[in-house]
């Protein structure tokens, strides 16, 4: 194997590729990535068993190959080398490559290429859908945060996806709050009957973190191809292609537990309200317990917090339009989180009472909901 390849143009390969790579591995294999150069493309492919990644672009190739050289080190070195043009090349020791530019000679020992565990094939047959790359970054970034990090309750951990050609919507929630994201894309009249009666792809619980990678790298793609193969979720760009491994088991039907309405309403400025809720919070800094308080009532909103061994905070705010009287608690992050994924000037603050879940949403867009529980406070 030998090709060349600008600095900048294979530091940004790796850099991405590198998200992918465990920081411990039962198999030490996946502490690399997988280098293949053919016919003037490179592709560099990353996995840690549950997720892969292989991604491409144009290089000058003299000779093809493959080489699995340690992921984190190679991603430091280019990243410091100069703007140049790069040249990698097997060298006659075992597993060993070369890594020159003008006046600088590295020699890295690499691993076996026959033991770099293979991506799955993109499957051809079967349900599929095309979506816009910044769609599904979208419906990601809008729900990501909301899934749980605590492994005991694995499902969770995941994001609930629903495909079908057009439309695309994800929910998330660990069991105190709900994020749920639909969008819809129009298409072309070619398009539309290119879809009509094409299978959806539903109910794929997809890893949350390996959503955030995937988002990541499709962002900028016009399309990106979207299929299941019963075991994996596998997506398709114009030069990169992704899996990631299921979660196995029934995802709750949370939305069947919401309130069937919601008896209270306010709309509030959203950067206002985020504004007062950040400096009001800043009380319990570093105890994520300590409630922050909502009083709705009278023309306004009070945003309050204690904390004993700090003192009071209170701020209040005038709201855009009235609702009925509400005192609600929640978890300060929690909270904030919602307010912060929502893109709109204005959101819409729904309850159902002080101890029943609340609903945020923006009052123009209706393709966005977040639920969030209330705390209970002594008193």
């Amino acid at each position: 194997m030998r090709f060349r390849l600008a600095q900048p143009a294979l530091a940004r390969l790796l850099q991405v590729t590198s998200r992918i790579v465990p920081a411990r591995s039962p198999l030490p294999i996946t502490s690399g990535v997988l280098l293949r150069a053919e016919a003037g493309w490179l592709e560099v492919t990353a996995t840690d068993l549950e997720m892969s990644a292989t991604l491409g672009l144009p290089a000058t190739v003299e000779e093809g190959g493959e080489a699995v050289l340690p992921a984190r080190f190679l991603s430091d070195l280019v990243r410091r080398a100069p703007a140049t043009d790069l040249e990698l090349s097997t060298q006659e020791e075992a597993l060993a490559v070369r890594l020159a530019w003008p006046d600088a000679d590295f020699v890295i020992q690499g691993m076996s290429p026959d033991e770099f565990p293979r991506p799955a094939a993109f499957p051809e047959e079967g349900p599929a859908a095309t979506l816009r790359g910044r769609d599904l970054a979208r419906v990601v970034r809008r729900t990501f945060f909301a899934a749980s990090q605590d492994q005991a309750r694995p499902i969770l951990t995941g994001i609930l996806l629903e495909i079908a050609p057009g439309r695309i919507t994800a929910l998330a929630t660990d069991g105190f709050r709900i994020a749920r994201q639909e969008v819809v894309q129009e298409s072309s009249a070619e398009e539309g009957e290119q879809e009509e009666g094409a299978a959806a792809i539903g109910g794929l619980v997809v890893p949350a973190r390996s959503l955030d990678v995937l988002a990541g790298l499709g962002e900028a793609e016009d399309e990106i191809r979207l299929a299941s193969d019963g075991n994996r979720l596998h997506a398709r760009g114009n030069a990169f292609h992704f899996q990631a491994s299921l979660l196995q088991g029934r995802y709750p039907q949370v939305l069947e537990l919401l309130p069937s309405r919601f008896v209270a309403s306010w709309q509030l400025g959203r950067e206002e309200l985020l504004a007062a809720c950040e400096r009001v919070s800043l009380l319990g800094a570093g105890r994520e317990q300590a409630p922050l308080r909502l009083q709705f009532g009278d023309g306004r909103l009070v945003v309050a917090a204690d904390a004993p061994e700090l003192g009071r905070a209170r701020e209040e705010l005038p709201p855009l339009e009235e609702g009925e009287p509400m005192e609600i608690a929640f978890n300060p992050r929690f909270w904030m989180e919602g307010l912060k994924v929502l893109e709109g000037e204005r959101v819409q603050v729904e309850m159902s009472g002080p101890l029943s879940a609340a609903r945020l949403r923006d009052p123009e867009d209706g393709s966005f909901f977040y639920i969030v529980m209330p705390m209970r406070t002594a008193g």
